[in-house]
């Protein structure tokens, strides 16, 4: 019966990991790990150290390759980060599974004590490790208990299992501990209800109607509260105040973030209204979750959605919400609509009374880097290609006339490379815009300047490209797998239009200490306390991680197992059941053939004489297993002793009357069982 209890709780155990991790991986190495219990089976029946050698290997090797599969991001899915405890617990249970399935029907006592620690082992530490993970598909009434079955299963083996004699203190140290367990799983529960009693409610799942934002910018002496003016003069100086963080939710992404060149996109500035001014390209578009045809709890950025797309989470203030930050190649946002200020400008409607908001969007990792194959198709009267209406643009059209047209990207980094200086400290003359002083005057200035030249270069030259502002590098903390972004990470860089990738980042501003930095720096960064943050997105799928060695099949299989787990389950359960049921109507259907042997006349199984010898036997040290043949019983019982003639002829009859079809011989068979006693009796008294 323990056997059957360490397969339930390793089966639960499996479905609370989903539950807590998006991943269905436990639940494929519980399935090898049974299949492999299965096969040593045969090997292990009688050796009780093969079997616990055997049952530690595996759980071990299935522990450690869980483990690394969750640390690299090859666990497929992931809805929050799980704790090491969790792999352990997984290992402690896979190990009380093992040594059940190895176990022959009466197993060895030592091997049940172990399989039982192992089991409570791992269900306190499942427990523990559900009530240590940031939840984020589940609430935690809908965890916890089920996290805490495993535990209660064991305990209850532990107090009446047959391989452990059961003592009265056990069973109060063990209700001791659930209920101490179930006070600690209560904890959070209880805590977030006191918090949203006494505090406000926390309108984490309100449904929150989109309300479109009127106040939309803070441009400066612009054409309206959109555009953006470059600044003619400026001595910028910051305080490196921490404007937001970003969490990806898998360490593959965290890992590609933080060796890597990284940008968040705020707004996009298109068309040159002047020298000076500089306007977005409107849309005031609402996007919806209906709009890619599947109502998924997602709203769709680009035309197509990879199984490869990683999920991160933004934590900004609620006045940000009117140019949300994102990285570049974000496909999605998990939310019920977005409003679409302008091109690639989007924002979101948070709850005016809620200062601080999170929302979760899913990104493609893509290679930046590569060749840029700029999109030649666009009219002559594209936005992407219009200048300003000034004679500044004949002067710099003048000016890359000299340029070689074919390479036209390297030329402008080229010349802003070598006649440019990067400065925070900058002053316009009066008689000049402040990129024309930029390019022919001072030649000084911050990124801004460096962005608002290069697209007016490249334009000149045929290239579509815009202004783009936003947050680069920033403050990495991998062991938060957090990122912070400070008001000296705000940056600009322009972005070309490509046939291929769309819009690609061409950031012509120096690498000098005084810019922002590109790739992120090491740090300590604050924990951020979820609680604080609205949650504006309601999302019920996890991030797939990168598998550059499991490409077509598995994924296919783990995406499968993922979307359909709960029916994966039910069919398991039902399949599980019919085996279940087939067995028992086996073992029925063998118990009523042995009882119909064990009536009929001429086939005996323990004829009384042979019950006699059997306690003579006894009463000698020597005891008659059911593995043991009688010939075997009575060489073992004239070891003890010397034997009458009466036990060869007693055997021998009954052999020909069980297998040679001799009738039964009822006064030998009665003469047999009284010399037996005789005997026995006399040897008793001896």
């Amino acid at each position: 019966m323990l056997g059957l209890y360490s397969v339930i709780a390793l089966v639960i155990a499996s479905f609370s990991c989903w539950m807590l991790s998006g991943s269905p991986l436990p639940l494929a190495l519980s399935v090898v790990t049974v299949v492999t219990g299965l096969v040593g089976k045969h090997f292990t029946k009688k050796s009780r150290i093969s079997q616990l050698l055997v049952a530690s290997v595996v759980a071990l090797l299935a522990g450690l390759i869980e483990w690394h599969l969750f640390r690299s991001g090859q666990a497929m899915v992931m809805s929050a980060e799980t704790p090491p405890t969790l792999h352990l617990a997984m290992s402690l249970l896979w190990l009380a599974m093992m040594l059940a399935i190895l176990s022959p029907t009466e197993p060895f006592r030592s091997v049940v004590r172990i399989q039982l620690a192992a089991g409570i082992g791992g269900g306190i530490l499942l427990a523990a490790s559900a009530a240590g993970t940031i939840l984020y598909d589940f609430r935690a009434w809908q965890v916890f208990p089920i996290a805490a079955l495993p535990l209660t299963i064991f305990f209850k083996s532990l107090i009446t299992s047959t391989g452990v004699k059961p003592r009265p203190h056990i069973g109060v140290f063990a209700s001791l501990l659930l209920v101490i367990t179930g006070i600690l799983l209560g904890t959070v529960q209880g805590a977030t209800f006191l918090s949203a009693t006494f505090n406000g409610s926390n309108n984490d799942d309100e449904d929150v109607a989109p309300q479109r934002p009127t106040d939309i910018g803070s441009g400066s002496g612009g054409m309206d509260g959109a555009s953006r003016k470059i600044p003619r003069e400026g001595k910028i100086q910051f305080d490196h105040k921490i404007q937001l963080f970003v969490k990806p939710h898998d360490t593959t992404l965290l890992d590609h973030w933080s060796k890597r060149p990284l940008y968040f996109r705020t707004a996009t500035l298109t068309r040159f209204e002047s020298d000076e001014v500089i306007s977005p390209l409107r849309s005031g578009l609402w996007l919806y979750d209906l709009d890619d045809g599947e109502e998924d709890a997602m709203v769709q950025l680009l035309p197509s959605r990879s199984n490869r797309d990683h999920s991160y989470s933004v934590f900004l203030k609620q006045k940000a919400s009117l140019s949300i930050p994102l990285a570049a190649d974000t496909q999605s946002i998990f939310t019920s609509a977005v409003y679409e200020f302008a091109d690639n400008w989007y924002q979101l409607s948070p709850p005016k009374e809620k200062p601080l908001f999170r929302f979760t969007a899913q990104v493609k990792i893509t290679n930046q880097a590569g060749a840029i194959r700029i999109e030649t198709r666009l009219p002559k009267t594209s936005p992407y290609l219009s200048l300003p209406p000034s004679p500044l643009s004949s002067r710099v059209r003048a000016l890359t006339r000299s340029f070689d047209q074919d390479n036209s990207l390297a030329e402008v980094q080229s010349f802003l490379k070598e006649e440019v200086k990067y400065s925070l400290s900058f002053s316009t003359p009066e008689n000049l815009s402040p990129i024309e002083n930029f390019i022919f005057g001072d030649r000084s200035g911050h990124c801004e300047h460096y962005a608002a030249a290069t697209v007016l270069m490249l334009r000149t030259m045929g290239v579509p490209s815009r202004l783009a502002y936003g947050y680069t590098g920033g403050a990495v903390d991998e062991q938060k797998s957090l990122f912070a972004f400070r008001d000296s990470d705000f940056h600009t860089w322009s972005e070309v239009l490509t046939s291929d990738r769309g819009w690609v980042i061409f950031d012509t501003v120096p690498e000098v200490r005084e810019a922002a930095p590109r790739i992120p720096e090491q740090a300590k960064v604050p924990a951020v306390n979820l609680s604080d943050y609205h949650n504006f997105s309601d999302f019920d799928i996890t991030e797939r991680a990168a598998r550059p060695w499991l490409e077509t099949g598995l994924d296919t299989m783990i995406e499968f197992l993922s979307l359909n787990f709960l029916t994966m389950i039910m069919i398991a359960a039902v399949l599980i059941g019919i085996a279940l049921w087939l067995q028992l109507a086996k073992r029925k259907k063998l118990q009523q053939i042995r009882s119909s042997k064990q009536i009929t006349p001429n086939a005996p199984r323990f004829p009384r004489y042979l019950e006699e010898l059997q306690k003579l036997g006894s009463s000698r040290g020597s005891v008659h297993h059911r593995s043991m043949t009688w010939k075997e019983f009575e060489e073992l019982l004239s070891k003890r002793s010397e034997l009458i003639p009466e036990v060869s002829q007693a055997i021998s009859y009954y052999y020909a009357v069980q297998f040679a079809g001799r009738e039964r011989d009822t006064q030998m068979e009665t003469a047999l069982e009284q010399r037996f006693r005789e005997w026995r009796l006399t040897m008793e008294e001896a």
